[in-house]
């Protein structure tokens, strides 16, 4: 592997060899033309797993291929990578975590409850977004290394060199690379309210307006992903409806270790350095069958054949056709379908919409033969090859 430039993050993650690479059976390619909105990357902190798409530009690339010659395809790649290591952080702090808990407590996290689990996953989240995004990608040249002419500022937040300048002119002190962002980002995460800013200030600058309306909502949904992404694995299922609702630092070694992650991913990101971290005791339960039908694509690395018949997908929620659309190699599609495929999504404002589009799916003549060819599975679920 290569490509990313020379940063003592990156050359951390390159070394980097006690988490396992994870193969699922997807084709992100679907992605790629916009049938689906896609799952790009996907992680486990308890497993000690990062996964990535059998079919994608990111495989290519993990297997030593070179950078494509495309610059959208390059693009979609560095996006790519940049996401590898921004799981690896959660992935990172989560061993972090687990580190203080021992030694501060005796116990690691197999002996917390669900909720301070879900605090946990919080916790990564601001590791990812700090160490990388504000920390690095702010002032990180990437896009050259990839052949492009642009950098990829920014993965997960929402603030570009221009606002920066125009909210350092409502606060001069407004400043994204220092140590305490990251507990400043923690509690914005817990509880919603973005400090720093007052209303008028915020109304009266479209910039400021744009940074802060857009980290609102993506604090809402790490809170609601944090509790899912618990509530999936030790709870069986994740709840139909988000809990945004707002969580807290409830006992008082909660604020000492977010003070130590804070300082040593501070070390991380600007030195290289890293305490020796050993992975999670594995506390990750026994997959239920539902869950194995009903694959969290950013929690497991899916089973190559699911249970369910393509018409009991075909009545799930979105989340859980798209994966059953990826599961499919877009190269078992004649040319001539493919490009059918492409004019439908074309075509839609947005795709899937799905169980029409995949009910017109079922009428090409690639899908029939396929179909003929595997009679034992499901319809035209396929696993790639």
């Amino acid at each position: 592997m290569g490509n990313l430039p020379t940063h003592p993050l990156f050359d951390h993650f390159f070394k980097e060899s006690s988490f396992r690479l994870v193969s699922r059976p997807y084709d992100s390619r679907w992605s790629y033309i916009g049938a689906v909105k896609g799952f790009q990357s996907g992680f486990n902190p308890f497993l000690n797993e990062i996964y990535f798409n059998e079919i994608s530009n990111l495989a290519f690339w993990l297997r030593g291929s070179e950078a494509p010659d495309s610059t959208g395809t390059r693009a979609k790649l560095l996006h790519e990578v940049l996401f590898l290591v921004h799981d690896y952080l959660h992935i990172w702090a989560m061993r972090l975590i687990d580190h203080f808990c021992k030694t501060r407590l005796g116990r690691g996290i197999r002996d917390r409850n669900h909720r301070e689990l879900e605090l946990f996953m919080i916790l990564t989240e601001a590791v990812a977004t700090v160490g990388l995004d504000y920390w690095v990608l702010s002032k990180t040249p990437t896009g050259r290394s990839f052949g492009l002419d642009r950098d990829i500022e920014f993965l997960t937040i929402n603030l570009f060199p221009d606002q920066i300048e125009e909210i350092q002119k409502i606060d001069p002190q407004f400043n994204i690379h220092r140590e305490s962002l990251y507990g400043e980002i923690v509690q914005f995460y817990l509880s919603g309210q973005l400090q720093g800013f007052t209303i008028d200030e915020v109304k009266a600058s479209k910039a400021l307006e744009k940074y802060v309306v857009h980290e609102i909502s993506y604090g809402e949904l790490q809170r609601a992903y944090a509790r899912m992404f618990v509530q999936y694995a030790f709870e069986g299922a994740a709840p139909k409806e988000h809990d945004t609702s707002p969580m807290s630092l409830g006992e008082p070694w909660h604020q000492d270790l977010v003070e130590f992650i804070g300082r040593t991913l501070w070390t991380l990101i600007n030195i290289g350095e890293s305490p020796e971290l050993n992975p999670v005791d594995i506390i990750f339960p026994r997959l239920r069958p539902e869950q194995i039908s009903h694959p969290n694509p950013r929690l497991i690395s899916a089973e190559k054949h699911f249970t369910l018949s393509s018409e009991e997908w075909l009545r799930e929620e979105d989340g859980f056709t798209q994966v059953f659309l990826s599961n499919i190699n877009l190269s078992s599609f004649s040319l001539e379908d493919q490009g059918r495929i492409l004019e439908a999504v074309k075509k839609e404002s947005y795709i899937p919409e799905v169980h029409g589009f995949y009910k017109k799916l079922k009428s090409y003549t690639s899908t029939q033969r396929l179909k003929q060819d595997h009679g034992s599975l499901p319809d035209f679920l396929f696993s790639i090859p």
